[in-house]
């Protein structure tokens, strides 16, 4: 377990300690000098967030002084590791004015109590700290038992519970096994609770995800002599949720930034789906082809071609903390690069970033007369929200298509909101957009491009873009303008970067739709909408002598996508 996480944290580790051994800490891609004895309420410098405190006082970045000094023979990353924790139990007892809100926050508690464990497994304190370090920890321990987090839940309660079975399989004695066994009953509980049978961690967001993987790996491996049972139990969850972890993974083999989810913030999910097999791989060798079987998500690969298409609810129904305004939600790589992508989240704070962050706007989805998908207020808070319907996938001839629809604009007379999507190898990928109700809206559709994507407008309804080697053409499927704004794609905590916005806006009588297609140089064929009925668009798609239609119905109680072929294409199926 403790090689895993130095693993996980050895691409930063160096440049980090050294910076921590003169009093630089870089958190959430800010620093502060905070040298020795620290001002662990970050008083005396500029001022941060509440999460960077907490990070603080998870001292995760312990891990990385512990690396550096198994590496080389120094004693300084070691000396300082050690300098740090004598520091925090000086100047954080539990009585003082202000350290129930960081320092002995429960969250707070359940990181740095693993870290500590993780520490003292590998090299013993010093003697003149020895006594006070374990007194300590068992008052920390103590007070994260009396305080685990029912009142949020979910990842929350979930690291509390690993840490609890982390502090019981540690030490001996009766007080330690009345422990492991609360945390052996109660973890079993949340397993079933939060891990959905697709693997998923319930909140729906890649990054939690991940980092519940890792916190299930660490109760696997720490009770497996004390709680073979229990071992064997998140054995299993483990290996499913890396399967679901590794099919999600862009060809750049980091996450998709869905919901509340950074990339830096996360586990390196090689190491993790590596550590959940044994073998580095959880699933036999990708092909062309769509992957189903996940619940809410559409993959589809081609080569280092990769689209994901986000068809589940924003989150879950009683915890939406980490939920965006992102239904029907889509990312997409070309050439292993990332070309569609989500906006990230930028903070935690109670700002403008936090809202954009979150809004319809942000996200690759339909909006309808400008109004949110849902009512994201506060920070972690989500009133009236949209749910989708079941998603329907297959394959028709050389292309593999998925369907999905949502409710989320109901309350102003527009039931129904669909997305359709199809793609081949070597393009096209076709998308449409649709709104059922009465009466005329204003439809919009973003792409939000990924920073460093060349673009260029060449008429009102197409764009050019290049990735890598790839000069794509980007155009509207129907009347709807096509524009170029400007957004902020936020890939980590801290990080704001400008990148390009290509947006389909439609003002149209309702059933209508707006849609676009990408293609490429090699790209042969045309793809035509029309609107058959009141209910139905019919998608032509014309190659040659080659003719495929595709009706997308609008009627969401029928609920289907059915195609023809022309002869030249029959006995591809769908």
């Amino acid at each position: 377990m403790l090689d895993r996480h130095l693993q996980i944290r050895q691409d930063l580790h160096r440049e980090a300690a050294c910076r921590i051994i003169t009093g630089e800490f870089e958190l959430l891609n800010e620093r502060r000098r905070l040298p020795l004895p620290i001002d662990w309420r970050v008083t005396s410098v500029e001022p941060v967030s509440h999460l960077w405190r907490f990070q603080l006082h998870y001292q995760e970045y312990l891990l990385d002084l512990l690396f550096a000094s198994c590496e080389s023979n120094d004693p300084a990353p070691s000396t300082r590791m050690w300098e740090i924790i004598d520091d925090w139990i000086t100047g954080n007892p539990i009585n003082r004015q202000g350290s129930l809100a960081d320092a002995w926050h429960p969250f707070c508690l359940s990181k740095r109590i693993g870290v500590w464990l993780l520490l003292w497994q590998a090299e013993n304190p010093p003697e003149s700290l020895h006594d006070r370090f374990v007194c300590s920890l068992e008052s920390q321990v103590r007070y994260l038992e009396r305080h685990l987090e029912w009142d949020l839940r979910g990842n929350h309660l979930l690291e509390n519970l690993r840490t609890l079975a982390m502090a019981g399989a540690f030490f001996d004695g009766p007080i330690a096994e009345r422990r492991l066994d609360k945390a052996d009953r109660l973890i079993r509980g949340q397993l079933r609770e939060q891990i959905l049978p697709s693997g998923e961690h319930f909140e729906r967001a890649p990054m939690y995800h991940a980092q519940m993987l890792n916190a299930v790996l660490d109760v696997r491996d720490t009770v497996k002599c004390a709680r073979p049972e229990l071992a064997e139990v998140c054995h299993d969850i483990a290996s499913s949720m890396a399967y679901f972890l590794e099919r999600i993974l862009h060809p750049d083999g980091e996450i998709p930034l869905l919901a509340d989810s950074a990339l830096r913030e996360t586990p390196t999910p090689s190491v993790l789906i590596a550590a959940s097999t044994g073998d580095g791989r959880t699933s036999p060798a990708t092909d062309p082809d769509v992957r189903k079987g996940h619940d809410a998500y559409w993959m589809w690969r081609s080569g280092i071609d990769f689209l994901i298409f986000d068809a589940g609810p924003v989150g879950a129904d009683d915890l939406p903390a980490h939920a965006h305004c992102d239904l029907l939600n889509l990312e997409a790589s070309v050439e292993g690069k990332r070309l569609f992508v989500d906006g990230g989240v930028y903070d935690y704070g109670d700002g403008e970033m936090r809202k954009a962050c979150r809004s319809t706007a942000g996200h690759n989805v339909l909006q309808v007369d400008g109004k949110e998908q849902c009512d994201m207020w506060s920070r972690f808070r989500v009133g009236y929200r949209g749910h989708p319907s079941t998603m329907e996938s297959g394959r028709t001839g050389s292309f593999s298509w998925c369907r999905a629809t949502h409710d989320a604009y109901r309350r102003i007379g527009v039931p129904v909101v669909g997305r359709w999507i199809a793609c081949r190898s070597g393009f096209p990928w076709i998308c449409v957009d649709w709104a059922e109700g009465k009466g005329t809206h204003e439809l919009t559709t973003r792409l939000h491009l990924a920073p460093g994507t060349d673009i260029s407008q060449e008429t009102a309804h197409s764009a050019r873009l290049r990735v890598g080697n790839r000069n794509l053409l980007v155009q509207s499927l129907t009347k709807a303008d096509l524009s170029i704004e400007h957004g902020w794609y936020c890939p980590d905590f801290g990080v704001r970067q400008e990148n390009s916005v290509l947006t389909l806006n439609a003002t149209c009588l309702l059933p209508g739709m707006v849609g676009w297609i990408v293609h490429d140089n090699e790209s042969r064929g045309e793809v035509t909408v029309d609107k058959s009925s009141n209910d139905r668009f019919v998608i032509r798609w014309r190659e040659g002598e080659q003719q495929i239609d595709w009706n997308v119905t609008t009627d969401n109680s029928a609920g289907t996508v059915s195609a023809s072929l022309g002869d030249h294409e029959r006995g591809g199926g769908n």
